[in-house]
């Protein structure tokens, strides 16, 4: 009887042990769902999928995306054209932003190199059997080589914030990564590197002075002194995520004396290492899952069987986790106080895969290391200034506004006026203030822009930005247009110097100045829209017209400066409106030729006595006068001049152009009165 009792307590403890054997089995690999900082971590891309308004990796029906999509058309074009080139982004607003009533700090995606066969290698791989506790300078092997598809790294994710807008609020770090294909199980570790870890020509560099990393580093009393180097690794497969292991850089001391954290395991390089990755006991404080269908890529698309471009990722190749930083002392808040909300300890993150499920077996794919917070220039904050341009000088009491890049509503901006006797028109030379995004200012100068993005932070003097505002010298004509006098055809030209003008139209009037018209290149007209405007051909009808320029500047909005106007006179050539006419008078009256001619400032009359053969000019004397008008008048005529032939010569000699023109002649007939004929005989008539 007590041996059956005995067997069957046996039989039950061991029923017990399995059942909590294979409890422990489901615990360690399963979904774990969930939303951080009102992130959703359900293993799906796209913002308000799985719940309403959250924010996610793109923007969907309702919420948020973090990553920047500005180059949508860029990285669809390298996916599709199946060239195997890695590219990455950063997030889709300013760092440090609070858009939706969180603070985002930051965020990076991806895309990585993958293999296909011999044919396309993946060109970032690791060889030799590295490991991740060995000094990334100098003995881990960048290789050149094909993966397992399980183990390739397709796409890769990461984003820092708060739940809130207080820097009191938790600190979440959200990761996401998919491989090739899923293939079973295996390892994945986002590291997170305090130096900006660098590739140059087949090597790691820049990396920490404590065996290749930057170790964390405690007081006597295990209290934070500075922020290290971090490891979050995780194995997954179809059943979900399973031995989420969040690692920090510590010396093998510290390691042993417990001090900073709980630790649970130490790797280092060699038994003999100063300094390792030590595993951290931390409760809860992650949300994880995997894809247990087929999900959507990225609005670019991604590689799910080689480089054949994909629209999904392939069921269970895609596995998201969040892990409260504050919640397991990752929070330099917490750990330094409010003023260190501001901190950037992580410059670098790298991902890795691993040839087993396993944080401790040899490395086999990484892609980036991208750029993140701290270092580099892509995670500093944003402090530039949208250029307003300078001030025109054109109108009394200018003020421009200097406005920030940045935007946040909990940030504090500070201005500052760098040039010596420069106010702001307050008189102050500072200013400072939450949301102060913009100031006014009335005075060419340098300027600078420094912001505590969070409350309670410090800005750093490094990251301030100083734009120069300059004052655009006025536009004035120097040399105003000259009157044009030119003959009837031909060209003529007007033209003006000006300073600091870069614009220029000129104008025509009609009206004698009442009102003027824009004149356009084309017809007679080139030059319109310089400083010299010429006018190919001419005519009497434009005589009198009005030329004017109108001078301006493209950096300034000023109203243009107008010149004064030049006259166009045309004189037309010599033209006679009346022709001389044949005279017939008695000898001894006095005749008179007239002729009228257009244009003509110079008459010359000539006489002719050998029936037009030949002309020669006449004076004014006893016989002639007005020879040199248009009416010549003979005062003594006598029967010898009758059958005399007159003409004139009409010219202009008022310009450099001189022109003249000869009038028909006409003919002076003579008679004598006092003779009277009849038939044959001939009578004599006394005067009285």
């Amino acid at each position: 009887m007590l041996n059956r009792n005995f067997y069957i307590a046996f039989k039950v403890r061991i029923i017990i042990l399995c059942v909590f054997i294979l409890m422990a089995f489901i615990g360690n690999s399963q979904q774990n769902p969930g939303v951080g900082a009102n992130f959703g971590l359900e293993a799906d891309l796209m913002s308000g999928t799985t719940n309403a308004n959250t924010d996610d990796w793109f923007t969907g029906a309702s919420g948020m995306g973090v990553i920047d999509q500005s180059q949508l058309s860029i990285f669809q074009n390298i996916i599709n054209s199946s060239s195997n080139t890695p590219f990455d982004t950063r997030m889709s607003i300013n760092n440090f932003s609070s858009p939706n009533g969180y603070i985002w700090y930051a965020a990076r995606f991806g895309h990585d190199y993958i293999s296909e066969g011999n044919s396309n290698k993946d060109k970032t791989t690791f060889g030799g059997g590295s490991k991740n506790a060995q000094n990334p300078a100098t003995q881990w092997n960048i290789s050149e080589s094909s993966l397992t598809s399980n183990v390739d790294i397709v796409d890769s994710y990461v984003h820092m914030r708060r739940n809130g807008t207080n820097t009191g609020d938790d600190l979440w770090v959200n990761l996401g990564v998919s491989t090739l294909k899923a293939n079973g199980a295996r390892f994945i570790d986002f590291e997170l590197y305090v130096r900006r870890l660098l590739v140059s020509g087949g090597n790691f560099t820049n990396v920490g002075v404590n065996e290749g990393h930057t170790a964390w580093q405690f007081d006597a009393l295990g209290n934070t002194t500075q922020i290290g180097d971090v490891v979050v690794g995780f194995a997954f497969s179809g059943s979900g995520v399973s031995a989420i292991e969040v690692r920090v850089w510590v010396s093998r001391t510290n390691y042993l004396l417990n001090r900073g954290f709980n630790y649970t395991a130490f790797d280092g390089a060699s038994n003999g290492s100063v300094y390792g990755y030590a595993s951290i006991n931390f409760a809860g404080n992650t949300f994880s899952r995997v894809n247990t269908v087929a999900s959507t890529a990225p609005p670019w698309g991604t590689y799910a069987t080689g480089l054949s471009p994909a629209t999904q990722y392939e069921q269970e190749a895609f596995a998201e986790i969040g892990i409260n930083f504050t919640g397991i002392g990752f929070d330099p808040r917490t750990l330094f106080g409010p003023g260190a909300a501001c901190d950037s300890p992580f410059s670098s993150v790298l991902v890795k895969t691993r040839s087993s499920a396993s944080f401790t077996s040899s490395l086999s794919d990484f892609a980036g290391p991208y750029d993140f917070l701290g270092g580099s220039s892509s995670g500093q904050l944003d402090t530039s200034i949208v250029d307003p341009g300078n001030f025109s000088g054109c109108v009394s009491n200018e003020t421009l506004t200097l406005e920030a890049n940045f935007d946040s509503v909990i940030a504090e901006y500070y201005w500052t006026s760098l040039s010596p006797g420069v106010t702001f028109p307050d008189g102050t030379t500072s200013k400072s203030g939450v949301y102060l995004k913009s100031v006014d200012i009335d005075t060419p100068g340098d300027y600078s822009l420094n912001i505590a993005p969070l409350p309670g932070c410090t800005p750093d003097p490094a990251d301030a930005t100083t734009i120069t505002i300059n004052s655009d010298g006025l536009v004035s004509i120097t040399t105003q247009p000259n009157d044009e006098a030119v003959c009837d055809g031909d060209l003529a030209s007007f033209s003006a110097s000006s300073s600091n003008a870069d614009t220029f139209q000129w104008q025509l009037s009609t009206d004698n100045g009442s009102t003027y018209l824009n004149i356009m290149d084309g017809g007679i007209y080139s030059g319109a829209t310089s400083s010299n405007l010429t006018l190919n051909s001419t005519d009497t009808s434009m005589d009198g017209q009005l030329y004017r320029l109108l001078a301006s500047t493209s950096a300034n909005s000023c109203p243009p400066i107008i010149s004064n106007p030049g006259l166009l006179n045309v004189i037309g050539v010599v033209a006679f409106n009346t022709q001389p006419s044949d005279i017939t008078i008695f000898a001894g009256d006095t005749g008179v030729f007239t002729v009228s001619a257009d244009n003509a400032d110079t008459f010359q009359w000539q006489v002719s006595s050998d029936n037009g053969l030949s002309f020669s000019n006449i004076n004014n004397g006893v016989v002639y006068s007005g020879t040199d008008t248009g009416t010549l008048t003979i005062n003594e005529n006598d029967i010898n001049y009758s059958g005399f032939q007159y003409r004139v010569i009409a010219s202009n000699t008022s310009l450099s152009c001189p022109s003249s023109e000869i009038s028909t002649a006409a003919i002076l007939t003579v008679l004598v009165r006092n003779v009277i004929s009849n038939r044959k005989i001939t009578y004599r008539v006394n005067k009285n």
